[in-house]
C-alpha cells in the first residue's frame, strides 16, 4: 500500500519574510517583526485590571485572501498612546500582518516612553523612592483599614432639595446624536466637550448644552418620581455591568428626555414593558430578568408556550448543542 500510493503535493510553505524593516534604540536594542508580537503581548500583560474590566490583551482582526492580507491591531487604551488602533501594511501571510501591526505598536510605545531603550516595559516604582507623574515622592506607608475623608459632594442631594437640576447632555457620534438628562441636586459647572472613545476606536463627544430646573409640587411627588428614576438607573446599571447593584444611593440620575428637553416621567414609570412575543423580531435586544437580584441583556430568538419556569432543563434545552436558554415570563 505504501509503495503504490500516489505522490502528494508538498505542503505550501509560508512566503519568505526576510528583509523586513527593523528598529533600534539608542542603547542598541533591536526590534524586529518577529520580536514585536511577544513584546506587545508582554506590555499588555503588565497593565492593571480590576473586577469591572477583563484581562488587558491585544486583539487582531485579519482579513484577506491568497497572498494579500491585512491586519488591524487593537491594544488596550492607555495614556501612553494617542491611538490604540494599528493597521498593518499589505503582507503575503496572516502571520506577517500581525507582526507588522505589532511592529508599529511597539515603536509607538517606545517613542511614548512606555518601553525603555532596552525594549522592556517601564514599570512603576513602588519602593521608598517611588515618585508620581509630577516627580513628587509617594508616601508608601501602609494605609489603615479605616480612613475618614471629607469630600465636597459635587452633585448635592436631590432627595432633600426643593429644586432638581436637569442637565441636558448631548452625545454626538458620526451616526447621529442623542440627548439624555442628568438629574442631581446641584447645578454642575459647564465644561467643554469631552471626547470619549468606543471599543472600535470611534470617537464620542459629550457635552452639556443646557441646564433646567425641575420644581416639585410637594415632598410626596419628589419622593415618588425620584424613586422611579432611581429604580430605572439601578436596573440599567445592572444590565450594563451584569452585576448585582445593592442598596447604594444614586446622587446623579440619568433620565430620558422629551421633545422639549424635559424629563419624560411617563417613560421613566414604564421604562420596561412586558415582552410582546408576537411583535418582537428575532435578534431584538431584550432585558431578561433573573431569579437572582440582577438582570441581563440578550438577543430574542423566539417564544415557546409549552414550557414555564418550572419545566425540566431537558425539556427547555432541545437543541443538539444544548445551548443555555433563559425562560422569561414577564
Amino acid at each position: 500500500m505504501y509503495a503504490e500510493r500516489p505522490d502528494e503535493p508538498d505542503d505550501s510553505h509560508e512566503p519568505d519574510l526576510d528583509g523586513l524593516d527593523t528598529y533600534s534604540t539608542r542603547s542598541g536594542a533591536l526590534l524586529t517583526h518577529a520580536s514585536a508580537v511577544p513584546l506587545v503581548a508582554q506590555y499588555c500583560q503588565l497593565l492593571r485590571f480590576d473586577a469591572f474590566t477583563t484581562l488587558q490583551k491585544p486583539e487582531y482582526v485579519v482579513d484577506g485572501f491568497g497572498t494579500t492580507w491585512r491586519s488591524t491591531l487593537h491594544v488596550p487604551r492607555t495614556a501612553a498612546l494617542k491611538s490604540n488602533v494599528f493597521k498593518s501594511l499589505v503582507m503575503p501571510s496572516k502571520k506577517a500582518t500581525k507582526q507588522n501591526a505589532s511592529f508599529q505598536a511597539a515603536i509607538a510605545l517606545h517613542q511614548a516612553g512606555a518601553l525603555d531603550d532596552h525594549l522592556m516595559p517601564v514599570r512603576e516604582s513602588r519602593g521608598k523612592d517611588a515618585k508620581d507623574a509630577d516627580g513628587r515622592n509617594i508616601d508608601t506607608q501602609v494605609m489603615p483599614g479605616h480612613l475618614d475623608v471629607a469630600l465636597l459632594h459635587p452633585f448635592g442631594d436631590v432627595r432633600v432639595s426643593e429644586t432638581a437640576f436637569v442637565h441636558v447632555v448631548e452625545l454626538v457620534r458620526s451616526t447621529g446624536s442623542t440627548r439624555l438628562g442628568l438629574v442631581c441636586g446641584a447645578a454642575l459647572r459647564p465644561s467643554d466637550s469631552i471626547e470619549l472613545y468606543e471599543r472600535d476606536g470611534a470617537s464620542l463627544h459629550v457635552r452639556v448644552v443646557a441646564v433646567t430646573e425641575q420644581r416639585w409640587a410637594d415632598a410626596l411627588e419628589r419622593s415618588s418620581l425620584l424613586a422611579q428614576l432611581e429604580q430605572l438607573n439601578r436596573v440599567s446599571a445592572q444590565v450594563v455591568l451584569n452585576r448585582r447593584i445593592g442598596d447604594e444611593r444614586f446622587y446623579a440620575l440619568w433620565a430620558p428626555l422629551g421633545a422639549t428637553d424635559e424629563v419624560d416621567w411617563a417613560t421613566v414609570a414604564a421604562a420596561f414593558a412586558p415582552l410582546d412575543s408576537a411583535s418582537a423580531r428575532p435578534g431584538s435586544l431584550v432585558v431578561a430578568s433573573s431569579r437572582r437580584p440582577n438582570v441581563r441583556i440578550g438577543s430574542f430568538l423566539g417564544a415557546r408556550d409549552d414550557v414555564d419556569t418550572g419545566s425540566a432543563t431537558a425539556q427547555v434545552e432541545l437543541d443538539p448543542p444544548r445551548r443555555k436558554r433563559k425562560v422569561i415570563d414577564k
